[in-house]
């Protein structure tokens, strides 16, 4: 594509190309910059190609890090930028993966220069040759959104499928508002390449790069759990619960966040329709149920109990990983219906909306912001699923551990 000195800068800021990034003054800071943030990027990285993960999070959850430059020039304006990142022009590159199958180890952190990344979608030889151009090994698509016009260059891996989207440089007001608007777009275009042609384009890696700096985020999905089997008294287990845990481990095999989220939130609205017939039950044979009253716990502190009741496994709780359970809508302390009117069921609202209505579709599973939404409160979910689990059937579900977490009815870890 050519850009006449007359057209929109592509950066988004509304000054033609040849007042922004194509005057001579912004090509040669451009230059020096490069030069500058390529030094200090194989400073940083030491041609390493990952990172190992030594911390715990909650499974299956996004996760965020941010490499930050430190220049030899002290005075360098770049050095000491804050980790989320400030106003400037960023690049975010998307680096794909087929489903199921993963381009790392499950702990390692990936350098995504060091991934080819992988899709159905051939592009180039050996896989495909492209008709017009035999010898293409690129292509360009085009998202527009209500954030502007953005330009991704398409790579293929070595086999010629699509590996990798590229975008062009546009502004953005930190990583994070980077990350949105490049996904925003990007998918903008993938989704409709993948719904016309009927394959998945599935992403592994989002890397957003602040241009001025050279500074770097990474969002990536951390692992799930790694479990010792814990032998205990486990009773026969009835047909009713069978089909809760059938669902909560369709659950887990899941990698869609809003999936999970409607396996979550079905058992715990089974689990509520079941009280309301236990209680109606009662009533008619002239019998006493008392409905379980399930709160949040009280503060931080208690929290790292309640959580460890609900696991099997000794997890070392942070206070990230507990922070998780509360939000503006619901705070400590709060009851379950609390949790599940204020917090939950208006998730389980638009997702409804967004599978099942007539209506208008109010949620976009392309919307970055939008996923998030979902997944920030899949670790509060899942936490109420087991707490609400492990009051209806006690008998079954972790019953080699008491609401403290230590283990009963002599249970024993096996190696």
């Amino acid at each position: 594509m050519v850009i006449r000195p007359i057209d929109p800068c592509p950066c988004g800021s509304g000054k033609s190309h040849a007042k922004c990034h194509g005057s001579p003054e912004m090509i040669a800071r451009q230059s020096r910059e490069t030069a500058r943030v390529e030094a200090a990027k194989r400073l940083a990285l030491s041609n390493a190609t990952s990172h190992t993960l030594n911390f715990v999070s909650w499974p299956q959850q996004p996760i965020y890090m941010s490499l930050v430059n430190i220049f030899r020039d002290r005075s360098d304006p770049n050095n000491g930028l804050p980790p989320e990142g400030v106003r400037g022009t960023y690049r975010v590159e998307l680096v794909l993966a087929r489903p199921g199958i993963t381009l790392a180890q499950e702990r390692e952190i990936p350098n995504a220069d060091a991934l080819e990344g992988d899709s159905h979608l051939a592009i180039s030889k050996p896989a495909f040759e492209p008709p017009m151009n035999p010898d293409a090994n690129q292509i360009k698509l085009y998202g527009v959104t209500e954030n502007g016009r953005f330009e991704f260059t398409g790579y293929p891996n070595s086999r010629g499928f699509l590996g990798k989207l590229i975008s062009g440089p546009f502004m953005a007001g930190s990583f994070q508002d980077a990350q949105q608007k490049g996904y925003r777009a990007a998918t903008a275009a993938i989704s409709n390449i993948a719904a016309v042609q009927d394959i998945p384009l599935d992403i592994f890696q989002i890397r957003a790069t602040h241009l001025e700096s050279g500074n770097v985020n990474l969002q990536w999905t951390s692992p799930a759990w790694e479990a010792p089997l814990i032998l205990g008294g486990h009773p026969a287990l009835g047909k009713e619960y069978r089909s809760y845990i059938s669902v909560y481990r369709e659950a887990l095999s899941s990698n869609s966040p809003i999936y999970r989220f409607l396996c979550f939130y079905k058992i715990v609205e089974a689990i509520r329709a079941r009280r309301k017939r236990l209680e109606r039950e009662a009533k008619r044979s002239n019998a006493t149920y008392t409905k379980p009253q399930e709160h949040l716990p009280t503060d931080a502190r208690a929290a790292k109990a309640w959580l460890s009741g609900l696991f099997a496994i000794d997890i070392p709780w942070d206070d990230i990983m507990i922070a998780a359970l509360v939000s503006p809508e619901v705070g400590w302390g709060a009851s379950f219906e609390d949790v599940i009117e204020k917090r939950l069921k208006p998730i389980r609202t638009q997702i409804a909306h967004l599978i099942s209505d007539v209506s208008e579709i109010p949620l976009s599973a392309d919307e970055l912001v939008d996923t998030h939404k979902v997944a920030d409160a899949l670790p509060l979910l899942r936490c109420v699923t087991r707490r609400m689990l492990k009051s209806e059937f006690p008998r079954e579900f972790l019953n080699f551990r008491d609401d403290d977490g230590n283990l009963i009815n002599d249970a024993r870890i096996t190696n």
